[in-house]
Protein backbone atom coordinates (compact mmCIF):
# COMPACT_ATOMS: atom_id res chain seq x y z
CA UNK A 1 0.00 0.00 0.00
CA UNK A 2 1.01 3.22 -0.83
CA UNK A 3 -0.03 6.60 1.67
CA UNK A 4 0.37 9.85 1.32
CA UNK A 5 -0.20 12.47 4.13
CA UNK A 6 -2.95 13.94 4.62
CA UNK A 7 -2.04 17.95 5.08
CA UNK A 8 -5.44 19.14 6.55
CA UNK A 9 -7.51 16.69 8.32
CA UNK A 10 -10.53 17.06 5.47
CA UNK A 11 -12.22 14.39 3.65
CA UNK A 12 -9.33 13.51 1.50
CA UNK A 13 -3.30 9.13 -3.56
CA UNK A 14 1.04 4.90 -7.58
CA UNK A 15 1.53 6.13 -11.00
CA UNK A 16 -1.78 5.75 -12.91
CA UNK A 17 -3.18 1.88 -13.89
CA UNK A 18 -3.20 3.13 -17.68
CA UNK A 19 -2.06 5.88 -19.36
CA UNK A 20 -5.16 6.29 -20.85
CA UNK A 21 -8.52 4.58 -19.66
CA UNK A 22 -10.11 2.52 -22.34
CA UNK A 23 -13.99 2.56 -21.61
CA UNK A 24 -15.31 -1.01 -20.65
CA UNK A 25 -18.84 -2.43 -20.00
CA UNK A 26 -19.67 -2.70 -16.84
CA UNK A 27 -19.74 -6.43 -15.53
CA UNK A 28 -22.85 -6.24 -14.64
CA UNK A 29 -25.28 -3.86 -16.27
CA UNK A 30 -27.05 -1.46 -14.38
CA UNK A 31 -24.79 -2.29 -11.16
CA UNK A 32 -21.18 -0.02 -10.59
CA UNK A 33 -18.48 -2.47 -9.25
CA UNK A 34 -16.71 -0.78 -6.47
CA UNK A 35 -13.67 -2.49 -5.29
CA UNK A 36 -13.39 0.25 -2.53
CA UNK A 37 -15.79 2.68 -0.49
CA UNK A 38 -14.76 6.34 -0.15
CA UNK A 39 -13.70 5.56 3.72
CA UNK A 40 -11.46 3.26 2.51
CA UNK A 41 -9.61 6.22 0.81
CA UNK A 42 -7.90 7.94 4.05
CA UNK A 43 -5.64 5.46 6.41
CA UNK A 44 -5.10 6.16 10.07
CA UNK A 45 -1.71 5.16 11.38
CA UNK A 46 -0.37 5.01 14.70
CA UNK A 47 3.59 5.74 15.18
CA UNK A 48 6.00 4.44 17.44
CA UNK A 49 5.51 7.59 19.63
CA UNK A 50 1.54 6.25 19.86
CA UNK A 51 0.13 9.18 17.79
CA UNK A 52 -2.06 8.61 15.23
CA UNK A 53 -1.85 10.40 11.12
CA UNK A 54 -4.63 10.18 8.66
CA UNK A 55 -2.91 9.04 4.97
CA UNK A 56 -4.56 8.96 1.81
CA UNK A 57 -4.37 6.02 0.30
CA UNK A 58 -3.41 6.28 -3.58
CA UNK A 59 -4.21 2.59 -4.36
CA UNK A 60 -7.75 2.78 -3.15
CA UNK A 61 -7.92 6.52 -4.89
CA UNK A 62 -6.52 5.08 -7.95
CA UNK A 63 -8.83 2.27 -8.33
CA UNK A 64 -12.12 4.46 -7.64
CA UNK A 65 -10.99 6.78 -10.47
CA UNK A 66 -10.21 3.82 -12.90
CA UNK A 67 -13.60 2.34 -11.85
CA UNK A 68 -15.09 5.46 -12.69
CA UNK A 69 -12.89 6.01 -16.17
CA UNK A 70 -14.53 3.00 -17.74
CA UNK A 71 -17.81 4.75 -17.80
CA UNK A 72 -16.59 8.44 -18.48
CA UNK A 73 -12.57 7.94 -19.47
CA UNK A 74 -13.97 9.05 -23.08
CA UNK A 75 -16.43 11.41 -24.51
CA UNK A 76 -19.46 10.84 -24.31
CA UNK A 77 -19.49 8.87 -21.36
CA UNK A 78 -21.64 5.58 -21.29
CA UNK A 79 -23.93 4.03 -18.81
CA UNK A 80 -26.93 1.33 -18.97
CA UNK A 81 -29.69 3.63 -16.84
CA UNK A 82 -29.90 6.89 -14.64
CA UNK A 83 -28.89 4.80 -11.76
CA UNK A 84 -25.00 4.20 -13.14
CA UNK A 85 -24.84 8.15 -13.78
CA UNK A 86 -25.83 9.04 -10.60
CA UNK A 87 -23.53 6.74 -8.66
CA UNK A 88 -20.62 7.07 -10.99
CA UNK A 89 -21.13 10.96 -10.49
CA UNK A 90 -22.34 11.22 -6.84
CA UNK A 91 -18.07 8.95 -6.16
CA UNK A 92 -16.16 11.13 -8.62
CA UNK A 93 -17.77 14.59 -7.11
CA UNK A 94 -17.03 13.37 -3.92
CA UNK A 95 -13.49 12.47 -5.42
CA UNK A 96 -12.70 15.63 -6.63
CA UNK A 97 -13.58 17.19 -3.21
CA UNK A 98 -11.32 15.06 -1.39
CA UNK A 99 -8.03 15.78 -3.79
CA UNK A 100 -8.68 19.42 -3.63
CA UNK A 101 -8.98 19.65 0.02
CA UNK A 102 -5.18 17.71 0.14
CA UNK A 103 -3.97 20.37 -2.78
CA UNK A 104 -2.19 23.05 -1.42
CA UNK A 105 -0.93 25.29 -4.05
CA UNK A 106 2.23 25.54 -5.18
CA UNK A 107 3.28 23.16 -2.90
CA UNK A 108 1.04 20.29 -3.85
CA UNK A 109 2.72 17.06 -3.71
CA UNK A 110 2.80 15.98 -7.67
CA UNK A 111 0.76 12.55 -7.10
CA UNK A 112 -2.10 14.37 -5.65
CA UNK A 113 -2.10 16.86 -8.70
CA UNK A 114 -1.85 14.12 -11.17
CA UNK A 115 -4.87 12.58 -9.69
CA UNK A 116 -7.01 15.54 -9.33
CA UNK A 117 -6.19 16.74 -12.99
CA UNK A 118 -7.53 13.22 -14.04
CA UNK A 119 -10.55 13.20 -11.76
CA UNK A 120 -11.79 16.93 -13.25
CA UNK A 121 -10.95 15.10 -16.49
CA UNK A 122 -13.36 12.52 -16.09
CA UNK A 123 -15.77 15.01 -14.57
CA UNK A 124 -15.60 17.54 -17.71
CA UNK A 125 -16.80 14.71 -19.68
CA UNK A 126 -19.31 14.13 -17.23
CA UNK A 127 -20.31 18.04 -17.47
CA UNK A 128 -19.60 18.43 -13.87
CA UNK A 129 -19.54 21.98 -12.98
CA UNK A 130 -16.36 23.88 -13.56
CA UNK A 131 -14.50 20.37 -14.44
CA UNK A 132 -13.15 21.41 -17.89
CA UNK A 133 -11.66 24.57 -16.96
CA UNK A 134 -9.98 22.74 -14.00
CA UNK A 135 -9.06 19.72 -15.82
CA UNK A 136 -6.76 22.93 -18.20
CA UNK A 137 -5.67 24.11 -14.87
CA UNK A 138 -4.28 20.99 -13.13
CA UNK A 139 -2.19 19.92 -16.08
CA UNK A 140 -0.94 22.93 -17.07
CA UNK A 141 0.51 23.13 -13.57
CA UNK A 142 1.23 19.22 -13.42
CA UNK A 143 2.98 20.05 -16.75
CA UNK A 144 4.95 23.13 -15.24
CA UNK A 145 6.18 20.34 -12.61
CA UNK A 146 7.30 17.57 -14.45
CA UNK A 147 7.27 18.84 -18.33
CA UNK A 148 8.93 15.14 -19.27
CA UNK A 149 6.19 13.38 -18.24
CA UNK A 150 5.11 11.14 -20.95
CA UNK A 151 0.67 10.48 -19.12
CA UNK A 152 0.71 13.82 -18.51
CA UNK A 153 1.64 15.43 -22.19
CA UNK A 154 -0.69 12.58 -23.90
CA UNK A 155 -3.72 12.92 -20.98
CA UNK A 156 -3.70 16.65 -21.51
CA UNK A 157 -3.15 16.43 -25.33
CA UNK A 158 -5.88 14.21 -25.80
CA UNK A 159 -8.20 16.17 -23.80
CA UNK A 160 -7.28 19.30 -25.96
CA UNK A 161 -8.11 16.98 -28.55
CA UNK A 162 -11.73 16.65 -27.61
CA UNK A 163 -12.42 20.36 -27.15
CA UNK A 164 -14.66 22.41 -29.72
CA UNK A 165 -11.88 24.55 -30.29
CA UNK A 166 -8.58 23.70 -29.13
CA UNK A 167 -7.47 20.87 -31.36
CA UNK A 168 -4.49 22.02 -33.06
CA UNK A 169 -3.32 23.07 -29.44
CA UNK A 170 -2.88 19.32 -28.53
CA UNK A 171 -0.51 18.51 -31.41
CA UNK A 172 2.81 20.06 -29.40
CA UNK A 173 1.52 17.67 -26.33
CA UNK A 174 1.00 14.50 -28.41
CA UNK A 175 4.26 14.89 -29.76
CA UNK A 176 5.97 15.39 -27.03
CA UNK A 177 4.27 11.83 -25.39
CA UNK A 178 4.81 10.16 -28.72
CA UNK A 179 8.23 11.30 -28.07
CA UNK A 180 8.70 10.00 -24.62
CA UNK A 181 7.25 6.69 -25.62
CA UNK A 182 3.63 6.59 -25.81
CA UNK A 183 2.91 4.67 -28.63
CA UNK A 184 -0.52 5.40 -28.55
CA UNK A 185 -0.17 9.40 -29.45
CA UNK A 186 -0.23 8.13 -33.13
CA UNK A 187 -3.85 7.50 -32.97
CA UNK A 188 -4.69 11.15 -31.37
CA UNK A 189 -2.59 12.60 -33.69
CA UNK A 190 -4.23 11.11 -36.95
CA UNK A 191 -7.59 12.11 -35.50
CA UNK A 192 -6.53 15.56 -34.62
CA UNK A 193 -4.84 16.29 -37.93
CA UNK A 194 -7.69 14.53 -39.79
CA UNK A 195 -9.81 17.65 -37.76
CA UNK A 196 -7.63 20.06 -39.40
CA UNK A 197 -8.21 18.45 -42.52
CA UNK A 198 -4.89 17.65 -43.19
CA UNK A 199 -5.69 13.82 -44.72
CA UNK A 200 -1.90 12.54 -45.61
CA UNK A 201 -0.99 13.00 -41.70
CA UNK A 202 -3.30 11.65 -40.26
CA UNK A 203 -3.19 9.22 -42.89
CA UNK A 204 0.64 8.70 -41.66
CA UNK A 205 -0.08 8.93 -38.04
CA UNK A 206 -2.66 6.21 -37.94
CA UNK A 207 -0.59 3.84 -40.11
CA UNK A 208 2.12 4.24 -37.44
CA UNK A 209 -0.28 3.46 -34.47
CA UNK A 210 -1.66 0.02 -36.83
CA UNK A 211 2.45 -0.80 -36.71
CA UNK A 212 2.20 -0.77 -33.14
CA UNK A 213 -0.96 -1.98 -32.32
CA UNK A 214 -2.03 -4.22 -35.10
CA UNK A 215 -4.74 -5.79 -33.65
CA UNK A 216 -7.58 -2.45 -33.75
CA UNK A 217 -9.89 -2.60 -35.83
CA UNK A 218 -10.60 0.48 -35.74
CA UNK A 219 -7.20 1.70 -37.35
CA UNK A 220 -7.63 -0.47 -40.13
CA UNK A 221 -11.16 0.91 -40.50
CA UNK A 222 -9.34 4.27 -40.58
CA UNK A 223 -7.06 3.70 -42.86
CA UNK A 224 -9.21 1.90 -45.20
CA UNK A 225 -11.91 5.08 -44.95
CA UNK A 226 -9.80 7.44 -45.67
CA UNK A 227 -7.76 5.43 -48.67
CA UNK A 228 -11.47 5.19 -49.97
CA UNK A 229 -11.75 8.30 -49.62
CA UNK A 230 -14.85 7.74 -47.31
CA UNK A 231 -13.72 9.55 -44.85
CA UNK A 232 -13.13 12.91 -45.74
CA UNK A 233 -12.98 16.36 -43.45
CA UNK A 234 -16.65 16.10 -43.13
CA UNK A 235 -16.57 12.66 -42.00
CA UNK A 236 -14.04 13.45 -39.04
CA UNK A 237 -14.80 12.51 -35.54
CA UNK A 238 -17.14 15.12 -33.61
CA UNK A 239 -15.12 17.30 -31.39
CA UNK A 240 -16.55 17.14 -28.26
CA UNK A 241 -18.63 20.25 -27.19
CA UNK A 242 -17.95 20.24 -22.97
Amino acid sequence: MRYLPLFFLMVPLTTMAAMTPAPAAATKPGVVQWHYALKDTVATQTGPDGKTTDSLNVQVVDDLLQTIARYAGSYPPQFDNDAERDDVSDKLTRLIVLLASVDTGASVNVEVLRREAFAFNLGCNMHLRESCTKTAESYQRLLAMTPDDPAANYLYGVFLSGTASRQRDAVPYLDKALSLGVKQADFSLATVYLMLRDKDKALAYMQAYSADFPDDPNAKQFISAIRSGKLGFSGAPAAATH
